[in-house]
């Protein structure tokens, strides 16, 4: 019986991932190729240090965002059409509508917080207090972020942040708007400075 695990388990291993086919790429929008790479990564890091409620909960996403990457890239190939046939403003609203579709899908996927961003998890919390405090930790992380010491890129910092930006800016408790706005400001007077 043991043996016949070992040979499944090496057999996995060696599997070509669907992600890695040629396909893959040419259907599925590359924004959401990258990021479905690294949540198989992440999936392959949670099954491995036996974290198995978060492998299933990024198993889910990556079956959902798989969906929304081959309809994001319909929409892409449905924006280039439309500018082939010059009709500059059904490419506009096509692109408008991609970037809505694109943003609804990370959030309604909680995105950032699959991620493993520092304070997302408090973000998603239902007291105001703890929302708070994940928008100063994250602004902290922003201040003392450096990427040769980060296991983030500052490519994929600013993606989350965006996302946590746009949560913020939502919410209905003043002093929880008040902190997305600090963690903007940060955002635009440090760290893009310094990641340039």
């Amino acid at each position: 019986m043991y043996k016949a695990w070992m040979a499944l388990k090496k057999m996995r291993n060696e599997e070509i991932s669907p992600m890695d086919d040629l396909a893959f790429d040419m259907y599925v929008d590359t924004e959401v190729a990258q990021i479905l790479r690294k949540l198989e990564a992440k999936k392959r890091d949670a099954i491995a240090e036996e974290r198995f409620v978060f492998a299933k909960k990024l198993k889910y996403a990556v079956a959902e965002l798989q969906k929304v990457g081959e309809k994001l890239g319909k929409m892409v190939i449905e924006k280039q059409m439309a500018v082939d046939m010059e009709d500059f403003d059904r490419a506009r609203q096509k692109k408008q509508h991609i970037e809505e579709y694109r943003l609804n899908a990370y959030e309604h996927l909680r995105l950032p917080e699959l991620m493993e961003m520092e304070g997302v998890q408090k973000l998603y919390s239902k007291n105001f207090i703890q929302r708070e405090e994940a928008f100063k930790e994250m602004q902290r992380y922003l201040e003392r972020y450096n990427s040769r010491r980060s296991r983030h890129s500052a490519e994929d910092v600013l993606k989350a942040v965006t996302f946590l930006l746009q949560r913020g800016a939502r919410d209905k408790v003043l002093s929880v708007f008040i902190q997305a706005l600090n963690l903007m400001q940060t955002l635009f007077t440090r760290f893009t400075i310094v990641q340039r």
